[in-house]
């Protein structure tokens, strides 16, 4: 059992080496999106075609995004 641990723990770190996260950065030209309310910031759109949105709940339990095309 140790050694599965053990060749686990070497796996990960090998893995993690050869895979790194995604390091690149969306273009920072963000503007509001055409389709939205008249005077609203978010969501925003930039030239490569990222969304973001920016959500206030400050009391809620959960919270969902739910984009449609």
């Amino acid at each position: 059992m140790k050694t599965k641990l053990v060749l686990l723990a070497f796996a990960s770190v090998i893995f993690g080496q050869l895979c790194p996260a995604q390091t690149n950065q969306p273009a920072d030209d963000w503007k509001p999106a055409t389709s939205n309310q008249q005077g609203k910031q978010y969501p925003q759109v930039n030239s490569e075609g990222c969304v973001r949105d920016h959500v206030i709940a400050p009391q809620a339990q959960s919270v969902q995004l739910i984009l449609a095309a």
